[in-house]
């Protein structure tokens, strides 16, 4: 396109025409700027990532605009506009506060602006500009999908950066039953070949070479294709969890119908439920306790980072183990061109494919481009750094799968090329050690730690006392400062180590209570005041928790205590706690089946099989397929933008053979037929969407008749689609007064912009436009109507 000029509109302010056209012509830049942002733009303790600046007159508006503590705003602009607003808008940006980048200096700038708080404090905002958002400049579109994609990706790099809460709390669940380490292990496979089982999609095309090859390998399985497995009797050596989520229970809980010839691995924070429910062998990874202590494992060696998902800890456990050679199957980490993210018998795969896909791309081992999700793409981050250290072990990782995502340092490789070690024999019976000496110990370590945070939580309720009574107005009581100030110091010099975690399990609290971005300096009095109370009240947050999840994890340890040599009463005791605490397969226990008395074997395995039958994800499938089918349209015009006809094509195919996909069929071949710039043949395809009122695509349909109709020049269809979309959503009111006007229908279009008023009240430019109307119309009162309407 030629070099864009500024051009001045009648309020002395300054655009790109071809990139605001004449959204600033009725009215300022500043009025229509501040009616569409105010809000959003208002909201302290913010990061908004703006695309496009409208030629730089959202930054000149932000400069005169008193704005919120610890917001902070980076518009992002294709370079070519970069270049030519940057002279008229970054010479007085406030430091830290506001950025201009292009799309390369996204990443660079995130790291100056607290990203990482922002993100726990769920308060990233992504806008479109007003030139943006109409679609003027073509750039503009595919650079909001492409920011939003790695928006995504970066924010679950930075939640995924510090410790989640859930991870603390079922690590310290699972103490009692996290018995024996994987560190027993090590080596044991002696050189083998290992086959990861994972859940994607190409696991379907590969399952019957591993029946055909099972007595030569070792099946390292993810919980969540259990039933599948069971379904083709393929049993597995090992099956791994990891997810601490009750929804990774519900998609794992067919796992415990394994026979004890299958290994339990498990990550230190799996879901409780499955853990105290294993009835066999099962090793658990990292570290026993969230904190210090000699009672941790020494595993040093094991190939790390294991997360974000199971298939990573499943590679690091075959190497851990001693496997030779490692093959992956159903690890796609994409989505196959249909949409879907899971193989056969999964619940992923009966809820259908999926439409609510994020922008990010990746590329295939057969060198094609697939869609991903931000926690696949950091998978593949991790899982290459771990091939990339097992190579340099002489361990080779392989894939079967041409249409999973490339992995650096994993090979793609034939089935028919691949040499299989025989396998080792290995007796798990001298590494297996369990009983009262691992709950003792367990227990003492608790006791003290809980006697710790108990104390720490006194502290920390005396300083609430004090500080509450520090400050009589403005004053400072410099005396209880004093006394606040060696609080603080006491709980530093006595509990280091425990104060230090206690700050990290209060750090998502703190992060979002304390709004922690803004510095003191910029905090008057009152402002400091209230920080500090709700510092302490986080960190007295954050001990209760503690302490009343030490004591849940002592009173679990009591119930394994109570299990040791059991009277028939203990087990009338035992089976109503563990009915109780979600843990009635533990009559399952080889020891248990054999002592306990019928009567009481009978009670549990009702409760067991009745949960075990319950079907909790059926509502949760059915959420997700809803939310997906609503994210098409979305999804079809990002397919456009990109000038993606394969997309589109492919995307038309899933609709037509999933249940509720063909009410979005004709949005989908409309732009198809635009992409082929077929504009007669789009109208076709929507106007019939125009008679069903209960359609999904209405709008959307309607939104995209108005402007072919234009395009085509047919003016009452326009008029029709406007006059239509009004009575849909209140917004496109004023859009039809302007078309009536156009029309020559002055008052048709009076009555329309007032109805707008009544539901968007003081419209500055609406009020502008209605004012013109009536001078027009000879009307002689019009300022006295116009004041009436204020």
């Amino acid at each position: 396109m030629e070099r864009p000029n500024f051009v001045s509109n009648g309020f002395g302010e300054e655009y790109l025409y071809e990139v605001d056209r004449d959204l600033f012509v009725l009215e300022s830049a500043s009025s229509r700027i501040d009616s569409e942002f105010r809000d959003s733009f208002q909201k302290p303790d913010s990061l908004h990532i703006i695309i496009g600046s409208d030629s730089g007159n959202i930054i000149n508006y932000l400069q005169i605009t008193d704005l919120p503590l610890g917001s902070r705003f980076v518009f992002i602009e294709p370079d070519f506009i970069k270049q030519l607003i940057k002279d008229k808008v970054t010479g007085n940006l406030p430091e830290n506060n506001i950025w201009l980048v292009t799309p390369e200096e996204v990443d660079e700038v995130f790291n100056d602006t607290h990203f990482v708080e922002y993100c726990f404090l769920n308060s990233v905002q992504l806008h479109r500009s007003l030139s943006a958002e109409y679609g003027f400049l073509p750039e503009y579109r595919a650079l909001y999908w492409k920011i939003e994609s790695r928006l995504g990706k970066l924010k679950w790099d930075a939640v995924a950066s510090i410790s989640s809460e859930s991870f603390i709390k079922n690590q310290l669940l699972n103490i009692a039953d996290n018995q024996n380490s994987i560190s027993k292990l090590h080596g044991i496979l002696e050189n083998s070949t290992a086959v990861v089982l994972a859940g994607g999609p190409s696991l379907d095309l590969h399952i019957d070479w591993v029946i055909r090859n099972r007595e030569n390998l070792y099946i390292f399985a993810v919980s969540r294709i259990s039933k599948r497995l069971l379904e083709l009797g393929l049993t597995p050596d090992f099956i791994l969890s990891c997810d601490p989520t009750e929804e990774s229970y519900q998609i794992s809980k067919e796992m415990l119908d394994f026979d004890e010839n299958v290994v339990f691995v498990n990550e230190y924070h799996v879901a409780p439920k499955l853990l105290k429910q294993w009835p066999y062998n099962k090793f658990f990874t990292h570290d026993l306790f969230p904190w210090q202590t000699e009672l941790n494992p020494a595993i040093a060696g094991f190939t790390e980072p294991s997360g974000p998902t199971i298939t990573n800890l499943a590679v690091s456990t075959a190497a851990w183990l001693g496997a030779g050679k490692i093959i992956l199957l159903g690890v796609d980490l994409c989505f196959t061109e249909d949409g879907h993210t899971h193989a056969l018998g999964s619940k992923e795969r009966a809820a259908g494919p999926r439409f609510d896909l994020s922008g990010l791309t990746v590329s295939t081992n057969q060198g094609k481009k697939a869609f991903t999700e931000p926690d696949f793409a950091n998978a593949i981050s991790t899982l290459s750094v771990t091939a990339s250290k097992l190579r340099a072990m002489g361990i080779d990782i392989l894939t079967l799968s041409a249409k999973a995502a490339k992995i650096d340092c994993v090979d793609y490789a034939l089935s028919e090329s691949i040499s299989i070690t025989r396998k080792a024999q290995f007796n798990l019976s001298d590494k297996v050690s369990s009983g009262r000496a691992h709950l003792d110990r367990a227990r003492s370590e608790l006791l003290n730690k809980l006697s710790e945070f108990r104390n720490l939580k006194r502290e920390i309720e005396n300083a609430i006392g004090i500080h509450q009574k520090m400050y009589d107005g403005s004053y400072v009581d410099e005396m209880k400062k004093n006394e606040l100030e060696l609080i603080d110091r006491r709980i530093i010099d006595t509990y280091p180590e425990s104060f230090s975690f206690l700050k990290r399990v209060s750090l998502r609290g703190l992060l979002r209570m304390s709004n922690s971005i803004v510095k003191l300096d910029d905090l008057d009095s009152s402002e400091i005041k209230a920080r500090l109370n709700i510092y302490y009240n986080s960190l007295n947050q954050g001990s209760s928790w503690l302490v009343e999840l030490i004591e849940q994890s002592l009173e679990c340890i009591a119930r394994r205590m109570n299990e040791i040599n059991p009277t028939e009463q203990d087990f009338c005791d035992l089976a109503q706690s563990w009915i109780d605490n979600d843990e009635a397969g533990r009559y399952r226990l080889p020891w248990v089946e054999r002592v306990i008395p019928e009567s009481i074997k009978e009670s549990l395995r009702r409760a067991y099989e009745e949960e075990m039958n319950r079907d909790y994800l059926k509502q949760l499938a059915e959420i997700k397929k809803e939310r997906s089918l609503q994210s098409i349209p979305s999804r079809i015009v990002q397919f456009y933008d990109c000038k993606d006809e394969k997309g589109l094509t492919q995307l038309a195919n899933s609709l037509e053979e999933f249940d509720g996909g063909e009410q979005y069929l004709p949005l989908a071949y409309a732009y198809l037929y635009l992409s082929q710039e077929n504009k007669a043949e789009a109208l076709n395809v929507l106007i019939p969407v125009t008679e069903n009122p209960d359609s999904p695509i209405l709008e959307h349909s309607l939104v995209k008749l108005f402007s072919l109709c234009n395009d085509l020049g047919l003016q009452q269809c326009s008029l029709d689609a406007l006059a239509a979309l009004s009575c849909l959503n209140k917004r496109y009111l004023s859009k039809y007064a302007d078309a009536l006007a156009a029309n020559n229908q002055l008052m048709d279009a009076i009555n329309h912009e007032i109805e707008y008023l009544h539901y968007y009240k003081a419209d500055d430019r609406s009020l502008s436009k209605l004012k013109k109307w009536y001078q027009a119309l000879g009307v002689t009162n019009a300022n006295e109507l116009i004041e009436k309407l204020r």
